[in-house]
């Protein structure tokens, strides 16, 4: 095995930052899968020509960063998309009139309205460093808690990081597209911004939610990266706050 890099960083830079960015691009490769054993340290240390020490700060560093997990006695694997903490985003979303949110998991049902492929606007070309007119796939996903519609979803990715995307697709993984990107095309999310935000509700949006025109609606704008801040999403969700908590629970 060899591990082949264009990596330039400024002079000086200590040795361990080069194998780290070397590691990532070979993970960005998919030389290694989510879930797949890295080789040991030993063997990592002699595939660069460099002391163990050194190699394990760069570990060390991924490890701390969650791009990699190390299992005492079994190894070092690369980090499943299902260990992050946002890629149920959505399964945060939680009936306004219950307190405990912790046993509501079977009352959140996705689906699919709408999937086609467009072209890029202005906004989606430069949050996904498009060019405007390329064609992206827009995604509609619409959330509802115990059958009643609560929010939506509008989800723009590059056509050509996800060929041959379809409905079918999207509805088998009811909505978790991170999980989706990363089995079916071996694209991890390792990074996302949300800007939180309000707006009164258009007509459109108003009956697709059953909410009256112009009332509040929580909106989200969204943009996800994965390795290297190589971006891969943006999205629109947009909120009914007199149906629903957004909850964030974090554990770092």
């Amino acid at each position: 095995m060899s591990i082949e890099s264009n990596t330039t960083l400024p002079a000086g830079a200590p040795l361990y930052k080069k194998i780290k960015l070397e590691l990532i691009q070979a993970l960005q490769r998919g030389d290694w899968r989510p879930g797949d054993a890295i080789p040991s340290e030993k063997r990592l240390s002699e595939i660069f020509g460099i002391s163990i020490g050194t190699l394990r700060k760069a570990v060390d560093d991924l490890t701390e960063e969650k791009l990699l997990i190390r299992h005492q006695g079994r190894g070092t694997f690369v980090a499943m998309q299902n260990m992050r903490d946002f890629t149920h985003a959505f399964k945060r979303l939680h009936p306004s009139k219950y307190e405990n949110i912790n046993a509501l998991e079977d009352l959140h049902n996705v689906s699919v309205t709408e999937l086609q492929k467009i072209q890029a606007k202005q906004e989606e070309a430069s949050d996904l460093g498009l060019k405007l007119g390329e064609e992206v796939y827009r995604i509609r996903l619409k959330h509802l808690l115990e059958n009643t519609p609560v929010a939506l979803e509008q989800v723009i990715v590059p056509a050509h990081r996800f060929p041959n995307l379809d409905t079918d697709l999207v509805q088998r993984f009811q909505g978790n597209l991170y999980q989706l990107y990363q089995d079916s095309y071996a694209t991890t999310v390792l990074k996302v911004q949300d800007m939180v935000g309000s707006e009164p509700l258009n007509q459109g949006l108003a009956n697709i939610l059953n909410c009256e025109e112009n009332q509040p609606i929580v909106h989200v704008k969204r943009v996800a990266w994965s390795y290297q801040n190589d971006p891969v999403e943006c999205r629109h969700s947009w909120i009914d706050p007199s149906k629903a908590k957004y909850v964030v629970t974090t554990t770092d």
